[in-house]
């Protein structure tokens, strides 16, 4: 969120390395175009100690230590910094990403869709799996709510697809549809998260995950056991009248 140019000042009332040099030694190495500016000097300030970290990176000594007994307060550190302009080479996903092994069941899901997915674009977070959007950088130790597509959850053999999956997709890209009329009085059914009987839309031996459809427009998935529709649709937005 620092624009080119932007300094930021990272300070900490510890004496751990872990969160003193070895971070801001961790931070240049992820993030090269920040360097490490000149403090103007203050009775009681103390240089950085490169030693404490992997790289003994000299730059480190123009962090700033404070100890107590040399300065009034508990023990601090402090470190400036000042952004470049960004780096884009070892931003981006790494190449070495692209057509990365993704799960077998994942895999196998995908096989139903008549769309083509950038393996490298596929980022498992948990048991969740994002389609992150092309070029962004990476994420790696960054916490987020939302970003990209939520494809779905990979259970224990199995891998779910999310609401959000149903709604991104046309009809035509998925090869396991049923499709509703509009006055078939399944889809306020399916709406309240009802199981539905589909036994005359389906052979018996059908199974698997299905696009429900309303007049040809996706309303989300349900999962077909014994021609019956065991209902995906998101609990938050089920009908509760």
């Amino acid at each position: 969120m620092l624009r080119p140019g932007g300094m930021l000042l990272y300070s900490t009332c510890t004496f751990s390395p872990e969160e003193n040099e070895q971070t801001i030694e961790y931070l240049l190495q992820e993030y090269p175009e920040f360097k490490i500016c000149e403090m103007e000097g203050y009775e009681g300030f103390a240089d950085g100690m490169p030693q404490v970290t992997e790289s003994k990176n000299p730059e480190l000594e123009k962090t700033v230590r404070i100890f107590p007994h040399r300065m009034k307060g508990e023990g601090h550190f402090l470190a400036l910094l000042q952004k470049g302009e960004k780096q884009e080479e070892g931003k981006r996903l790494p190449e070495s990403g692209k057509n990365k092994k993704l799960p077998e069941e994942l895999e196998e899901f995908l096989g139903h869709i008549d769309r083509k997915f950038d393996s490298s674009r596929m980022d498992l977070r948990g048991e969740k799996v994002y389609y992150m959007p092309e070029g962004l950088p990476t994420l790696r130790g960054i916490r987020f709510l939302r970003t990209g597509l939520l494809m779905g959850e990979l259970k224990k053999n199995r891998f779910e697809p999310s609401q959000a999956l149903a709604m991104n997709l046309k009809k035509e890209e998925y090869d396991q549809v049923i499709d509703l009329p509009l006055e078939d009085e399944r889809v306020m059914k399916y709406l309240k998260g009802e199981t539905l009987d589909v036994e005359d839309l389906v052979k018996p031996k059908d199974k698997g995950w299905y696009l429900i459809c309303v007049d040809g427009y996706p309303l989300g998935f349900g999962k077909l056991v014994n021609q019956m529709l065991k209902n995906k649709y998101l609990p938050g937005w089920r009908w509760n009248s």
